[in-house]
């Protein structure tokens, strides 16, 4: 199995295959929702580490501005359950392990190790709280503007750094670009397409998201 995967929620996605891609994210860290009498997810449980046949994949999370605004509760719960991950201690986590990892390169360029501690936790990025778009449609038709597609890189991490979790909400780290730090040694890349309304090609939103999680991905690991 691999063991880090990019993740691409779209609330419309989300609205019309009712939370496939989010089961997906949670079948790869191992997690189970709870759900109350209503049919609302109420909670995730964390599955012990000898139910699932295979270690739990680490995800990063990259929601568009608009699941941010409509899904802020499912958003803060899967936030919360990453950050218990991370610190869970067993054998084969590597939600834990690439936390740890950073924390420490994190705490070698300054940081104070709890703070350090818990911004390697966050997998959840977006827009600035407010902010909408990425960027990276207009600078992909505005051609005349780069000559390489590591612009379209930067800009696509630039836009999307901010983290999302239980201790902050949309957070930039001054002089460091977390979202990009979280992107390292992600194997692949993963949108949802439910409907064929809108191809493919005829909008913008699949190459600015998937075509900028891609891009993002070879610019910081070359592949």
């Amino acid at each position: 199995p691999p063991e880090k995967l990019a993740f691409s929620l779209w609330s419309s996605e989300a609205m019309r295959h009712l939370g496939i891609l989010e089961s997906q994210v949670l079948h790869a860290l191992g997690v189970r929702p709870v759900w109350d009498a209503g049919g609302r997810v109420r909670s995730l449980q964390i599955i012990p580490a000898a139910e699932p046949d295979r270690p739990r994949i680490d995800v990063v999370v990259q929601v568009t501005s608009v699941y941010r605004d409509q899904f802020d509760s499912f958003m803060r719960q899967l936030a919360d359950v990453v950050e218990r991950l991370a610190a869970l201690d067993e054998p084969g986590n590597l939600i834990a392990a690439n936390s740890h990892a950073l924390a420490r390169r994190l705490q070698e360029q300054g940081f104070a190790a709890e703070r350090a501690r818990r911004l390697s936790q966050l997998r959840l990025f977006g827009n600035e709280p407010g902010d909408y778009g990425t960027g990276v449609s207009q600078l992909t038709l505005d051609s005349t503007r780069w000559e390489n597609d590591a612009e379209l890189a930067e800009q696509f991490l630039s836009r999307l750094q901010y983290g999302y979790g239980s201790a902050s909400w949309g957070e930039r780290i001054e002089g460091q670009n977390l979202f990009a730090e979280q992107l390292r040694g992600v194997q692949a890349a993963v949108m949802a397409r439910s409907s064929e309304l809108n191809g493919v090609l005829s909008t913008d939103h699949p190459f600015e998201f998937l075509g900028g999680l891609s891009l993002a991905i070879r610019h910081l690991d070359g592949a």
